[in-house]
Formats: structure tokens, sequence, C-alpha cells
């Protein structure tokens, strides 16, 4: 058994044997001595609960860069003129300048939220959730190499539950003085 895990044993037999105390000699001492403990024993179970994880945390509120969800590039290999994606039968790459538009948003699902960002190309249209390993890398490539995108985005646009509102985070601009159509 682990150490923390035996003091926290140690801490609920010194509590219950206060609180049989208390039961016995009803004095203001014996009082103090069992908040004391109780106190002991509560810090101490929080702190062994945040060592079993016994709650999951949650990716968004502890952000770690050394975190393997946040910072590998997953199926993603980004360059600067853009980015290959690699998974089952999808081998290609994206050039930030052949992207015309990027659509975000979140579908609703009994308790949970998934994120989707869709890539539009002249080509063709990539489908990405928040559940692809690399998706961190692909937010943050996003905001670097697309010029005319808001770097807010992905806070403004947070959709209330079992919505279905998308919203168009970048669409190209095309100079219609441009002689090459």
């Amino acid at each position: 058994m682990e150490k923390n895990s035996k003091i926290l044993l140690l801490s609920l037999s010194i509590l219950i044997i206060s609180f049989i105390f208390i039961i016995k000699s009803d004095n203001l001492s014996s009082w103090i001595l069992f908040y004391l403990f109780a106190t002991i024993f509560i810090v101490l179970l929080f702190r062994q609960i945040d060592k079993w994880n016994i709650f999951q945390k949650s990716p968004f509120r502890s952000y770690d860069e050394t975190n393997q969800y946040f910072s590998a590039n997953g199926i993603f290999k980004f360059s600067k003129k853009g980015f290959f994606i690699n998974e089952n039968e999808i081998n290609d790459f994206i050039e930030w300048e052949d992207i015309n538009k990027i659509i975000f948003y979140d579908v609703t699902f009994y308790e949970s939220t998934i994120t989707f960002i869709e890539i539009y190309t002249d080509k063709k249209r990539y489908k990405f959730n928040d559940d692809v390993v690399g998706w961190y890398q692909l937010i943050s490539n996003i905001n670097k190499n697309l010029l005319d995108i808001d770097n807010d985005w992905n806070v403004k646009n947070i959709t209330p539950v079992f919505s279905d509102k998308r919203t168009i985070i970048y669409e190209k601009v095309i100079d219609k003085n441009d002689n090459n159509i």
C-alpha cells in the first residue's frame, strides 16, 4: 500500500477514535481534537483524491505544453507552406494559401460537446474534431499562418448547448482585380 494511503487510513482511524472519545466524555478539549483530526483527514483525503485522479481533469482547465495531448503534432506535420495530414487513407498536403474557408462548430451529445473544424480547399473538404491527436497544434498553426484570421476566434465563437451554429472563422479574400482568373 502506498505511503499516502497508509497516512490517510491512520488519519481516519484517529478521527474515529476521537469521535468515540467525544461520545464518552463530552468536554471542550475532545471537540477541539475532533475538529483538528477531521480537518487533517479532509486535507489528506483531497491530496489522495488528486493523486488517484478520480475526477478526470479537463484539458481546458490546465493547459500544459509538456503534456503530449497538447504538444504532439499527431496526424499533422507542419511547415511554413502548409501541413501534411497522415491518417488512415488520407495522406495529403494542404498549403496555407490553398485554404478557402474554415468553419468552426460544436456538437453536443448528451453531456459532452465535441468541437469540429472544417477546412475547405478547391479540391477537398477536411473535417477534424478536438479528439484528433494534434488538434491543439493545428489550431495554433492556423492562428500563426492565416493572416486574415482573428486569433480570438476559438473564444469568441463558443456556441450555446444544442446549437447547430456554424461560424466561418476564415474566408479567403479573392481580389476581383486579379487578372489571373
